[in-house]
């Protein structure tokens, strides 16, 4: 209680959802007066002088709405409008939406906007930033005006949430844990950054932090752990190096580039580990990152996750992901120039990640 009993205490009590910590809100409200000259509000060019550089584009609207609400001088905003505006954003889910639906028309100008505004601070090209509002966006709010339409909306894609925490995380000086993981091993080429944060936001929390390359080229593969395999990036073309570097090495990613551009791939939950015994969980998933960004999930726990095989008579001969026989929703064949791709295969959400039944890698 001791800490709520200081000059925070009168903010805190006009909050009735507090996300945002003691310590967070002291450091917010003093750098605020601060840049201020201990005045309690921010004047325009004050204003936009401090969050222009990191907030962008979104600055004159943030500004102009919480001006429009403040009962006083409508030339200046609140520093505890402020505080309580990133307090609401960093709140529950029905706070994020009561937040976006107040500064924004609907919540699909919201979404609109705040992609656009993570794209430009991101350095997401125009494509990437289409195909990632297009991905969390693939099954919108019937109603984007409604408030309980939204938040489980919300709920049900929580990558939108932690975007907008991460827009809106500069009003209060707040510095949150980037979206897309640390490549040790250098940088891929082949996974667009979009595709790279969709894709990592599948995983489970622990496992989003690092990704250790392998294998790279027009096949990207990534452990997630660190590791005592080197990490140097390969050109060449080999299943054989492939194999060697994923075999047994737990948890990864897998990414083919194919002959038409099509960029693709699996997660594994346990990895890759050669033999005629598939590997894996539920957990596992299939996704397309170019031209589109999906994620595609087992149907049931069906037991037909990862496998790999090589120089075998009788089983498939390749890497593949929730098939058998000649039938796999992804499969690389193990003369590693080409592979499978059966569209809507049973054991995973409908989906053709290749966009052709027999694909070349590129």
């Amino acid at each position: 209680m001791g800490a709520n009993q200081s000059g925070n205490s009168k903010i805190k009590a006009d909050f009735m959802l507090v996300d945002l910590s003691s310590a967070q809100i002291e450091h917010a409200e003093q750098k605020l007066k601060s840049i201020a000259s201990g005045k309690p509000y921010l004047d325009k060019v004050t204003f936009e002088k401090t969050y222009q550089s990191t907030m962008g584009i979104l600055t004159s609207k943030i500004y102009d709405k919480l001006k429009e609400n403040d009962k006083g001088n409508k030339e200046r905003v609140q520093i505890t409008k402020i505080l309580c505006l990133a307090d609401r954003i960093h709140g529950t889910s029905s706070s994020l939406v009561e937040a976006l639906l107040a500064l924004f028309a609907d919540f699909n100008t919201a979404l609109r906007e705040v992609i656009h505004s993570f794209g430009l601070s991101n350095s997401l090209s125009e494509w990437e930033q289409q195909a990632f509002l297009d991905y969390v966006n693939a099954e919108p709010p019937k109603d984007p005006k409604d408030q309980r339409t939204c938040t489980n909306f919300v709920d049900r894609t929580q990558l939108i949430a932690a975007v907008a925490r991460s827009v809106f995380a500069p009003l209060v000086f707040v510095q949150v844990k980037p979206l897309e993981p640390t490549l040790n091993g250098g940088e891929s080429q082949l996974l667009p950054k979009a595709s790279l944060i969709a894709i990592n936001s599948k995983l489970l929390y622990k496992y989003q932090d690092e990704w250790t390359l392998l294998f790279s080229r027009y096949v990207f593969c990534a452990l997630l752990k660190p590791s005592k395999v080197s990490c140097s990036i390969l050109h060449g073309s080999s299943f054989s190096t492939m194999v060697k570097r994923i075999d047994g090495e737990g948890r990864c990613v897998v990414v083919v580039e194919s002959a038409k551009g099509n960029v693709f791939g699996c997660y594994a939950s346990e990895g890759f580990e050669s033999g005629p015994r598939y590997k894996g969980t539920a957990m596992s998933f299939l996704f397309q990152a170019r031209p589109q960004i999906n994620v595609f999930f087992p149907k049931h726990d069906q037991g037909k996750y990862a496998y790999l095989n090589f120089q075998q008579e009788t089983m498939p001969n390749g890497l593949g992901m929730g098939g058998s026989g000649e039938i796999w929703p992804f499969f690389m064949r193990e003369d590693y120039g080409s592979g499978t791709c059966q569209k809507n295969c049973t054991s995973f959400e409908p989906c053709w990640i290749a966009g052709e039944a027999n694909f070349q890698i590129k």
